[in-house]
Order: C-alpha cells, then structure tokens, then sequence
C-alpha cells in the first residue's frame, strides 16, 4: 500500500512517540503497509531506544535488503521507494550506528512487492517478412490480481522508435498507446532489426520491458544502380540511362522504372528502365537518378544519384558588330563568333535575326550585311548557330542597333489647295538634314497616285503652268541620296482642282438624218468659275476641224449628204488660261431620201408546218422623224384582207394558202426584197432564215410533230446535231453556202419505228454582209506639204445599213492608227517618211467579221532642182505617188 504524505507524517511521530517511551536494546525495522503493489511508494522506517541518554545523540541509520546494504548510514531513520518495483521485494533489516562506533541490527522483514502485470513478450506474425507485406507486432502479457488498471504500450526499434496506436498513426519515440499491436502496411527494407516492446501504467510507475527480437526483411528487388552511355558526353550526340536492378522474389516484369533530373520526374514510372535523350543539349547536364516500385507491393527503391556533364560541342555565339551606331545609308556587317571545341567551323551553320524576325536563314556564312541600312533598322539583332547533323542550336545575346537618321522624312506642301483649273501648281519637298550631314546632296522625286514618276532632280520644286480637271490626286514625294541608299517617302496629301467648265457634251439634231436636211451640232457645256463669254468651241469631223476656235457652240450643215457620215466631236477652250476640253466622238449616220426596207419573220423560219404562228413585220429605219403608212405585197399583189399593226402581218393559224413571196413599201420608199414563206403539212420540214449574213449565227431545226434520231446533212454529208432536232453554227461565212436537208424516225409503239422521213434539200446562202474595202487616197494630185486623207472605202448590203463598222490603218505591215468608227486616216503634211505600202482592215463591232484590204503602195516625187512639179499617177491596183523633197517630214495631230 502507498501511504500518502499526510499518512507518512503521523507515522513518523508515532515512531518518535513510542521511542521516548520505550527501551529496547536494538533497533526495530517497520514498513508503512501489509501489502504493497508494485509502483506504490513504501516507507520503512528504523526503531532504535537508547540504553543511556548518552547514546541518543550522534546515532546514524542504514538499511539492508538480503543482507546487501540498500541505503548507507546516515542521521536519517527513515527511508521511501518511489514507485516500488517487484524486483524489490526482499529480506530487509535496519542498523544503527552508535556514537561509539557500535552497530546494532534489527531483526529481518520480508518485504513483498506484489505485481500489476507480467514482463511483456513481442511476437511477430510472420518472420521473416518479404518487402511489401504487412508487418504485425504485439505486446504479450498477463495481469495479476492486482491489475486492473489500464495499461499503455510502447513499441522500439533499436535503432529508430516507431510507436503506433490501433489506427496506424504515428508516435514519436518515448510515446505510448493504449493498442498492444504495431502494424506496418507494407515492409521496407530497412524495418529489418531488433525490435522489442513495453507496457506501462498511464501514470508511468510501473513500467516493463520485453526481450528484443530479430526481424528480417527479405529483399524483393536491389537498391537499383543508375548506368549512363556515356560521361562526360557530347552535345548532340544520345544520352541512353539504364536503371538496374536484380529481382529477388519477384520478376522483372513486375516491375516500373522512373528517371529524374535535379529532381523533376523526366520520365513516369512505366516498364522501360531505360531513358533517352536523342540529342543531348548542355542544359540537360545535372543530377539524374531513378526510381524502381512493385506497384502492387508499393515498394519502390531510389538509386544513389550520378552528376552527369554535356560536354560543349562550340560555345554560345557572341554577336560582333562592324559599328555602332550607324548612319542611314552606310553598310552593317554582323559576325556570329563561336569557338569549337569538338568540331570544326566548317561543320557550323549561322542564321541572324532582327526584332525575332529571320532576316538571313542558316548557312555556311558567319556574318550578315546590309548593303544600305535604313532607319526602321534599328533593333534587336541576335545570331543563332547550330550543328544540324547533332540538332544543336545555340543563341547570342541580343544587340540594339542604332540607325541615325541622314535626313528627315519629307513632307510635300502645296502652294495653295483646292486650285482652279489653268492655275500655276507648286509642289515642295521639305525635308531637314542632320546635323551631322548638312551637306548631303539629295535628289527629289515627285509622285502622283500609283507611283507614278512626275519628275526626278535636284530641285525640291515641281510645278505644273496650268493645272488640268485630271491633276486632281495624291501626290507624295522623296528624297534620296544620289546612290540611292537611302530613300524616304512622304505621306501623300490630296490635290482638288476645281473644274472652270465641265467636258463638252456634244447634241446632234437628228442622228441618222436624211440626206439634204440641216445637221445642226450643238457644243454643250456647263461654265463653273468663269462666264461662257469667255470660252470658244471647235468642231471635228473625222478628226479634222470643220469650223475652228470661235465664241459659237454651233456647227451647221445646211444640206448634209451620204459622205458627211462620220465621227463627230467638238472642243471648248479658254484661250487665257490655256484649258480646253474635247467631247466623246458621236458617229452620224447620214441615211437616202428613200430607204429601202426589210421584211422580216418572227419566228425566223422560211419553212412552217400548217397551224403555226408567224408574224410579219416591215422594218425601215429613220424616216427623218415622220410615222410612215404601210403596203403589203404577196406574189407582187397588194394585200388588202389582212389586219396591219404597226407595219406587222400577224398569222396565227398558218395554211397552205400562206405561202408565197412578201414585199412591204412605205408612202416614202421603195418595194423591199421578196421573202419567201413556205406553209406546208409535210411530215418532216427543214427549218431555217430566209436570209444568213456573214457573221450570223445561224440556227436550223428538224421540225415534225412527233420521233427521234434526227440527222443533218450538208451536200450529202452527215452533220451531227448540236442540240437534239436543232444545228446551231456561230459566225457563219461563205463556207457555210450549201444544200441541206434532214431525216427523223416516227415512233408507232416501244422499240418500233415508222420508215424514216426526210426533208427536201434546202439551198441555204450566206450573204456579203460588206464588201471588200479598198484604200483611196485624196487629194489628187498630191502636193509637198499637203495633208493626205485615206480612206476606207466598203458597202454594207442594203438589208443590213444600220450595221456599225469600226476601220483600222496599216504601214509597211504596222498599225497607225487601231480600229475605230472613222474610215478616213489622216497625214499632215507629208513627206518622205509617208513612203509606204498601206492598207486597211473593216470589222464589225463585235468582231464577227473582218475584212482587209489589198497592199496599195504610195509613192511620193516632189519638187526637182527647178522647183517644178511631178504629175501624180495611180497605177491600179496600187497608188504611185513620186515626190523628192529635202526637208524633213513633219507630223501633225490625227
């Protein structure tokens, strides 16, 4: 029993009580209880009464357990055994030590110490153990009688502490835990040792330690040994690592491999246990270890780490620059510099860059030129050099380059905007110059829209006397060195020149006019900035002037005729400010008195089958202005029964009784040409026009009510149809006149033909849509220094009068003048130069038809040594005109 202070108090007053009353002879040994449990505290105390008052003073104690001296001699007689263990219990006695050296004992007291709980016992589960299984530790032992109290365990591997409770957490050393077992998951090897196990009271006065025991981890793989191709090794060149282990209890497949660089993770744990580096950089050099695990036993193992060096191939290039700054104009060179060190320059390739922009690609040369460096030159310059067989790329530093700037950017004013036609334009060039290059010579160059060129000199002026309507646009301007190394361009600025009178229009009394009435030509146009007064007009026919520069914008032909056909224009001018304008050409059609006109059908089929329609109509051109009245003629009878509208016979029901040949006539021309309409209830009928001019396009049609397989034939030759029943041939010529005729199969049912139809021949003809041209020439004689007109004389058919004819010129096989409406060209005063063969060439508008001329030579003879002249001659089929002049020719505008 453990006594508590105040207990132990009254004890030792007790004692000293009964030692003043009684006398005894020896000391006497007490203990504060019966029975005492281990981890109690016990009190024995030592009876000693002195024989003689003499003896009381200068005694001193001392205890025995099985006759071994347990506590020395000293004043005090009474002894505690702080939490008292079993191992305690014994025989004690107690001594005293007289002042005169005399030692007394007591009698003997078995002492016993009674036990809470057994020395524990530590039992494995399984031993040994592989890496990876799970581990279990318990703490064995019995309670006594006297053990009811909790218990705490303490687990200890000798060379670590690991304690654990019941749910896996962790203790530090010197921890305890109320669970009798410690459990590892999964066994590394380095649990392997000799581990043994405690249990204690919570209060820690009883506390009992096991034996040891030996555990054995049994080893699933080795600690792996990382193996490298090669160390150092060379940039560029394949780095292969091999993580290497030996399996033990497991095999390798079971196994993953991972790779680390300065510890980042460069390849997952997969089954390769090797990595690879396919070109191998300097940065890759560093730390590399690698990491084996049986994911399964959650084991994995670390390999001890290896420093691996890259070995440079060349250095980093350094950017060498021939000056800086540098002024526009002058040459930038740029040296890549690099040293090898296991290869030679020649293996080497370098490219440079400009703001990160590649301005010169890789190649065998190590330096970059600009010729002629600009301002916007300026920048970041860098280099790069690579070895391209071992993929190594390395990067200089980058150099700001400094371009000064020769001279500023121009800047274009204009002396005055907006500006009026016929006024002076002047365009400046400024710029300013450095001031470290004041004498720089510059040239200017002047700009209009697109770029192009208005004048380059040194001048900074450029000036137009009269501005025309078409100087309107943006202008810009440069300066440059005279090499041109440097050249800078204005912003453009917008230039309006504000219109004095606009382009001359001009309005024609009537167009076609009838032969012998009055052509009056009007110049229209409309004054902006100036009055009319102060304009003049003139008139042009075919590109001569009819009537000259006068304050009339009126030309009059009193009586046109035929040959007063042409292309008509006219101009305005104001003399002061020397602007003039000239109108679009008008051709003018002067037409006869009496025009013939045409018959034409609609469809335009000269052969119909019964119960068709077709309308009739007569077409007559101009009639100067008048509504004409209409006869109808047919087989040269004039119809009388038939309904006229507006000049058309309209049949909607076709007969036989409708053939036959029709002619139409107006109060004021004469009978058309016949067109013939054949009405027939033939089975199968070659349709086509009645008339086919040269380039036409002709359309025939194998017509019939009902079958199939249509054929064509052309002078008894197979002609395929282009579209089904139809023959369609585009510009047709000459070569087309020919017979024609066409076959069909009738259907009776499915698979079953009637005998096959055909048509009659046809005699179709392709017309002369004009004639041939021929070259005249006027006047005749010629004269030195006269203006020779040629003409190109050809004849439209009189069906086809309205038709447009355009007329090109030929010299000595080369163009004078391209195709237009005019078929007069036009020499001013000719000379030597004239000599020639000329010729022309007539086309449609369209281009369908083209006709050319023959070759007519001209000859010229001028004035001999007595000043007389020369006859002129026509030798048919070509003009000789002989003339001898000395001076030179002189030209004149057409």
């Amino acid at each position: 029993m453990v006594m508590s202070g105040v207990e132990m108090e009254r004890y030792k007053l007790t004692a000293a009580t009964k030692g003043d009353t009684e006398l005894i002879s020896n000391p006497e040994i007490r203990v504060s209880s019966d029975v005492i449990i281990e981890g109690s505290d016990l009190a024995i105390s030592c009876h000693y009464t002195p024989m003689s008052p003499g003896e009381s003073s200068g005694l001193q104690f001392a205890l025995y357990r099985d006759g071994i001296i347990f506590k020395e001699f000293s004043y005090s007689s009474y002894w505690y055994i702080s939490r008292a263990r079993a191992e305690q219990s014994g025989d004690y006695t107690c001594a005293v030590r007289l002042s005169n050296g005399q030692e007394r004992r007591s009698s003997s007291v078995d002492i016993k110490i009674q036990e809470l709980f057994s020395q524990p016992e530590i039992r494995v589960n399984i031993n040994p153990i592989t890496e990876g299984d799970t581990l279990s530790l318990t703490c064995d032992t019995q309670r006594s009688q006297y053990g009811n109290t909790q218990l705490e365990f303490y687990f200890n591997k000798w060379t670590i502490g690991l304690l654990q409770s019941r749910t896996g957490q962790q203790f530090k050393p010197g921890q305890f835990s109320l669970s009798s077992e410690y459990r590892v998951p999964s066994v590394q090897l380095q649990h392997s040792g000799d581990y043994s196990c405690a249990a204690a009271t919570p209060d820690n006065r009883v506390y009992k330690r096991s034996s040891p025991i030996a555990i054995q981890i049994t080893e699933l793989f080795s600690k792996p040994e990382l193996r490298v191709s090669s160390n150092p090794i060379t940039e560029g060149t394949t780095l292969t690592l091999t993580c290497d282990t030996t399996p033990s209890t497991v095999s390798t497949e079971e196994l993953q491999f991972a790779f680390y660089w300065d510890g980042q993770e460069v390849q997952g744990f997969s089954s390769s246990n090797q990595y690879q580096v396919d070109s191998v950089q300097l940065k890759d050099s560093g730390n590399y270890n690698c990491k084996v695990q049986h994911p399964a036993k959650s084991i994995n193992k670390t390999s001890e780490v290896s420093y691996i060096q890259v070995v440079e191939l060349f250095s980093k290039p350094e950017l060498r620059v021939s000056s800086n700054p540098f002024t526009e104009g002058t040459t930038l060179t740029l040296t890549c510099d690099t040293t090898p060190s296991t290869v030679s320059t020649e293996e080497l390739q370098f490219a440079f860059y400009w703001d990160g922009q590649e301005v010169q690609g890789f190649s065998s040369s190590n330096q970059y030129q600009v010729d002629s460096v600009q301002l916007e030159d300026s920048g970041n310059y860098n280099c790069k050099v690579q070895h391209p067989a071992k993929s190594i790329i390395k990067t200089s530093k980058f150099s700001y380059i400094q371009i000064v700037e020769l001279f500023s950017r121009p800047v274009i004013k204009v002396n005055i905007n907006p500006i009026t036609e016929g006024d002076t334009l002047s365009l400046t060039c400024d710029t300013q110059r450095s001031q470290y290059r004041k004498n720089t010579q510059l040239k200017f160059l002047f700009y209009k829209k697109w770029g192009n060129i208005l004048q380059l000199s040194l001048s900074s002026e450029y000036r137009v006397p009269a501005v025309q309507l078409q100087h309107s646009g943006d202008y810009s301007c440069a300066a440059a060195t005279p090499n041109n190394r440097v050249y800078k361009l204005s912003s453009p600025i917008t230039i309006q020149i504000t219109e004095m009178f606009s382009k001359p229009e001009l309005r024609v009394s009537s167009n076609p006019i009838t032969e012998g009435t009055t052509l009056t030509l009007t110049c229209d146009t409309t004054p902006i900035t100036v009055s009319t007064e102060e304009l003049q007009f003139a008139f042009y026919w075919d590109g001569q002037e009819v009537q000259g520069f006068s304050s009339s914008n009126q030309y009059q032909v009193d009586s046109v005729q035929m040959e007063d056909s042409g292309n008509y224009n006219c101009k305005v001018q104001h003399p002061a400010k020397s602007i003039y304008k000239t109108s679009e050409l008008s051709y003018i059609q002067v037409v006869g008195g009496a025009v013939r006109p045409v018959v034409s059908l609609s469809p335009n089929w000269a052969n119909i089958l019964t119960g068709d329609q077709v309308t009739l109509t007569c077409d007559v051109g101009s009639t100067a202005g008048t509504t004409p009245s209409y006869s109808w003629y047919k087989d040269n009878e004039k119809m009388n029964k038939y309904i006229q509208t507006n000049g058309q016979i309209i049949i909607n029901y076709a007969h036989e009784t409708h053939s036959g040949n029709y002619q139409c006539q107006t109060d004021t021309s004469e009978r058309s040409e016949s067109v013939r309409l054949n009405v027939t209830d033939a089975p199968l009928i070659l349709q086509a026009p009645p008339y086919v001019y040269e380039g036409d396009s002709l359309s025939m049609r194998c017509y019939s009510k009902s079958g199939s397989d249509t054929v064509f034939y052309k002078d008894n030759n197979t002609i395929k149809p282009m579209n089904g029943d139809h023959l369609y041939i585009h510009k047709v010529n000459v070569t087309v006149t020919g017979t024609y005729r066409c076959s069909k199969r009738k259907f009776i049912r499915p698979s079953t033909y009637h005998d096959l139809h055909q048509t009659d021949e046809e005699f179709i003809s392709v017309r002369e849509l004009f004639s041939s041209p021929e070259i005249k020439v006027s006047p005749s004689p010629l004269a030195e220094d006269s203006d020779m007109i040629i003409t190109c004389d050809t004849a439209l058919h009189p069906s086809r009068r309205s038709t447009m004819l355009e007329f090109a010129f030929y010299k000595d096989g080369n163009t004078v003048r391209n195709f237009s409406l005019s078929k007069r060209y036009r020499v001013c005063s000719i000379g030597p130069g004239d000599l020639g063969d000329y010729s022309c060439a007539v086309r449609t508008v369209t281009g369908s038809v083209l006709k050319m001329s023959n070759v007519t030579q001209i000859q010229i003879q001028g004035k001999c040594g007595n000043n007389g002249l020369i006859v002129f001659s026509a030798i048919s089929p070509f003009l000789v005109i002989q003339l001898n002049v000395s001076k030179a020719p002189v030209s004149c505008f057409i």
